[in-house]
Formats: structure tokens, C-alpha cells, sequence
């Protein structure tokens, strides 16, 4: 209920044609996770997201994917996320408190406006 709550907050559309138009920017990211076909960096992340049922993490792979950062800054991001992903799930931590970070972190990049490995570090 917590992370409902915040995430509806982070949110903030104003209208179902401002969310449906966000949805349509981030289409083919999904895609490619979801497809996980290849061994593209994001059908790696994709296949890794359906293997420990992260599903939650895919905002974030969506504001990094679409940011103005180069490739080289995108992996590093996509490799911190992967390695939190396996570290909490071989220290057998609940699945509440990775969607409580993971939520926080989306927050965070919103409210700098931007990704770069500076704020990743912050984290």
C-alpha cells in the first residue's frame, strides 16, 4: 500500500492522454525487455527482470534508456541495478524493501531531472 501510494504520487499526470503518450515514448524499450531475444544489453536485463520477478524495476530501465547519456553511462546504471538485483535475492531479502528502493531511485532521478552516473552513485 506504501509503494502504491508513493508511486501515484511520483506519477503526476495530468490527464490520460499525458500518461498514454508516456507509455507510446517508452514502447520500444519494452519491447526490447520483454522480447528477450537477443543479447542486447536490455533483453539481458529483460530476461534477468522475468527470472527474479523484478517487474518493478523496468521504470527505471525506461528513464535510463530514454535519457540523454551515452551507452557506456547507460551500462554502468543497467550493471549497478542488475548487481542489486542478485545481491538482494542471494541474501534472501524481501521483495518489499527492493520495490521501497527501487521506487526511491526512480524518485530521485525525477526530481534531478536528469541520470548520470553521478546520481547513480548517490544512491
Amino acid at each position: 500500500m506504501r509503494t502504491t501510494k508513493r508511486y501515484q504520487r511520483y506519477q503526476g499526470f495530468e490527464s490520460a492522454k499525458q500518461e498514454t503518450e508516456t507509455l507510446v515514448q517508452y514502447r520500444n524499450v519494452y519491447r526490447q525487455l520483454v522480447e528477450a531475444s537477443d543479447a542486447r544489453e536490455l533483453s539481458q536485463l529483460g530476461r534477468l527482470f522475468d527470472d527474479f520477478d523484478v517487474g518493478t524495476a523496468m521504470p527505471i530501465v525506461f528513464v535510463v534508456a530514454t535519457a540523454d547519456v551515452d551507452d557506456q553511462e547507460k551500462k554502468a546504471i543497467y550493471d549497478r541495478l542488475e548487481s542489486f538485483i542478485v545481491r538482494r535475492a542471494v541474501c534472501e531479502l524481501t521483495a518489499q524493501g527492493r520495490n521501497l528502493f527501487l521506487l526511491n531511485w526512480l524518485v530521485t532521478f525525477g526530481r534531478m531531472r536528469s541520470v548520470s552516473p553521478i546520481s547513480v552513485k548517490s544512491l
